[in-house]
């Protein structure tokens, strides 16, 4: 099984089910370099098939999560969570994960940091 790794906050592809697609069709080194605009602009790009990615999706929605925009981030993750293509993919922490697992936690993660900004107010 080959492995993709990208300099991403949250997931990279494993398997071969995207080993043809190149690393730009999912990564933004925008998005590892912290400009989220650019990033978000950079990821909705693309063919449909790229567009709906649901690694693509999980960084659109971590770029808009980091914009303040949980509105189109939560939209993201789920689009990622529901999407018929589903593959492995490789989390920050190393640990590989089913793409609708890691959309579910990305989810999770957006829930508890939008409640921390709600509350902060």
């Amino acid at each position: 099984m080959s492995v993709y790794r990208f300099l991403l906050p949250l997931v990279a592809v494993c398997g071969s089910a995207m080993a043809a697609q190149p690393e730009a069709s999912v990564s933004s080194e925008a998005l590892a370099n912290g400009q989220y605009r650019q990033a978000v602009s950079e990821l909705r790009q693309g063919s449909l098939d790229q567009v709906n990615d649901p690694a693509r999706l999980i960084n659109l929605g971590t770029a808009y999560a980091r914009l303040g925009d949980f509105a189109n981030a939560s939209d993201a993750f789920r689009r990622a969570m529901y999407s018929d293509i589903r593959y492995d993919l490789e989390l920050a922490d190393g640990s590989v994960v089913d793409s609708r697992h890691a959309a579910r936690l990305a989810l999770a993660k957006l829930a508890k940091d939008s409640r921390k900004q709600t509350a902060a107010r």
